[in-house]
């Protein structure tokens, strides 16, 4: 134990981080940041002790009465309460926090954890403090996941589609987790016994499109298990399951995967985040902001293409000669000769592959699933189901492989 280890565990015990709190009330929100401003304004929060942690190797926590008010339209600064400092910075960012635009959401939400990020608030205080009461807002921080999102108004295929996705098949969860984290498949299920996560999660049955049962006690927890039993072995001493995927007898088990990405014991775990192909590596799990995984995924993604866009126009203009690129269209294609049942190399499946690859990459068919089960999945679809073809076709459009 080191030397500040109790400082660090007095302030996780009776305090509690502001952004914390931002965040619930965020989630519990109709209409995003601004409607957060409002709430805080009509709000005595100043009427509440604000604290402010030093995350350094003294681990100290201190009162904290004046803090710095950073002007919008004046190249000045003052120094006021916690709402004077916090009202005007939401109500100045709530468009870049709430908006589409990926960079300017980021960029805000860096200087929100910038400007806020070490004030905390006595948890006994905010259990006590009226406007939180109401909101239940203890009980979301301390159930250490985030609230469902709202659903928007959209129409009857989406909201059937939304809900037949309602419950995910436990292998595919245990998979992508490993994928994103890398972490091998049978450590990870090793851990997950150990920890028992079977006691801690529910089973789903489907009986039908957006139908499900919960099992009871007991035989969620042996399904869970024997899950975890079947990968608990050295064939899966890797982050995914190849292209042997023809576990169908496991299929049937599902989940509500936050049940599995926000299990309390994965908290101290320390894994690599993959982010679109690079791996930022030694990271605790419990400090991974796993709602925002997405976007940054999506922004880095803008800004690799931004950047190959840039680097490629640069290549034109100068006076280096490049080879020609030959682009075929989907007209070529057909003439292609391995796809000519004439030609003594005929490949068929070839063209099958562009098109499932176009499914999943081009009209995003099921995005929240890892490169092999949807492809497999697709060609399920196709009906499509031999062992060795759908092998093959998953490995040939694998953008990893």
């Amino acid at each position: 134990m080191g030397l500040f280890s109790e400082k660090e565990k007095n302030v996780e015990e009776n305090y509690i981080r502001l952004l914390d709190i931002l965040e619930v009330l965020h989630q519990l929100s109709d209409n995003g940041w601004e409607e957060v401003g409002h709430f805080l304004f009509q709000s005595d929060i100043d009427s509440m002790c604000t604290y402010e942690y030093f995350d350094d190797y003294t681990s100290e926590i201190r009162e904290c009465k004046k803090i710095i008010i950073e002007y919008v339209y004046e190249h000045d600064s003052g120094a006021g309460t916690l709402k004077q400092a916090l009202i005007p910075f939401i109500f100045n960012n709530c468009e870049s926090l709430d908006g589409e635009h990926l960079e300017n959401k980021i960029i805000a939400g860096i200087e929100l954890e910038k400007r806020f990020g070490q004030y905390y608030w006595s948890k006994e205080e905010v259990k006590n403090f009226d406007k939180f009461k109401k909101l239940n807002l203890i009980e979301i921080l301390e159930s250490g996941r985030p609230l469902k999102k709202k659903k928007s108004k959209i129409g009857i295929t989406e909201a059937i589609n939304q809900e037949s996705k309602k419950y995910i098949e436990l292998m595919w969860c245990i998979q992508s987790f490993c994928d994103r984290f890398n972490q091998s498949i049978q450590n990870f299920a090793k851990f997950l016994k150990n920890t028992k996560f079977y006691s801690h999660c529910d089973v789903y049955i489907r009986v039908g499109e957006t139908d499900f049962i919960k099992l009871n006690k007991i035989n969620s927890d042996q399904s869970i298990s024997f899950v975890l039993n079947f990968f608990d072995n050295e064939k899966f001493n890797s982050s995914e399951f190849g292209y042997d995927v023809d576990y169908y007898h496991l299929n049937h088990i599902l989940i509500d995967e936050d049940d599995l990405y926000y299990f309390e014991p994965l908290k101290d775990l320390i894994v690599d985040v993959k982010i679109r192909h690079v791996f930022y590596t030694n990271i605790r799990y419990g400090d991974i902001k796993l709602d925002q995984l997405d976007n940054i995924s999506t922004y880095i993604g803008q800004e690799s293409d931004k950047l190959f866009n840039a680097h490629w126009e640069k290549i034109q203009n100068s006076n280096i000669e490049q080879e020609d690129i030959v682009l075929l269209d989907q007209n070529s294609l057909k003439t292609h000769p391995s796809l000519d049942p004439n030609y003594p190399n005929h490949a068929p499946e070839l063209l099958i592959a562009i098109e499932v690859w176009e499914e999943k990459y081009l009209r995003n068919q099921y995005p929240h699933q890892e490169h092999t089960p949807a492809i497999t999945n697709i060609l399920k679809n196709r009906n499509i189901s031999q062992t060795n073809l759908v092998k093959r076709i998953c490995a040939i459009t694998n953008p990893k492989k």
